[in-house]
């Protein structure tokens, strides 16, 4: 908590707003009710941590001076904060995410219809993911537990 706490003292008004902003949208995802919800903002608590990072300057320019795309954004933060990488996950949670924001769907069915269970699954590590981003983008950063997990969910969990 107090490297939080000396990150907060030194940062710039628009990093405490984005970073109080994107905690308080991941700590509210779990209220929602349908998962494309849940997914979708917790898409957008990660992209606030993306910005975070972003404002901090951690991450660096890309070329051309435009913003990096999505595809790139998961890899550059677990390497820049240490984090596992799957990158056969990030693909997914991109194009979950381009095919709810651009095409208003939700694994092959309209939001609010039952989609496929790998869709659904994605909440979860997404989740994961986002905490840790987060927590290492208002400065705890360091290690954080990694847990073994076994059966089916494995890939999914081990984030």
């Amino acid at each position: 908590m107090l490297q939080a706490v000396r990150w907060y003292e030194q940062a710039t008004t628009e990093q405490r707003l984005t970073a109080l902003g994107a905690l308080a949208m991941h700590n509210h995802v779990p209220s929602f009710e349908w998962d494309w919800e849940h997914f979708a903002w917790q898409y957008t608590a990660f992209d606030a941590a993306w910005r975070l990072a972003r404002l901090q300057e951690v991450i660096p320019q890309p070329p051309r001076g435009r913003d990096w795309p999505h595809e790139v954004r998961f890899p550059k933060l677990s390497k820049i904060f240490r984090m596992r990488r799957n990158t056969r996950i990030f693909r997914r949670w991109v194009a979950c995410r381009n095919k709810l924001v651009h095409q208003a769907i939700w694994g092959r069915v309209i939001p609010g219809h039952a989609p496929r269970n790998w869709v659904v699954q994605q909440c979860l590590p997404l989740r994961g993911f986002t905490t840790i981003a987060l927590l290492a983008s208002i400065g705890c950063r360091g290690r954080f537990l990694r847990a073994r997990w076994s059966g089916p969910a494995r890939e999914l969990l081990e984030i």
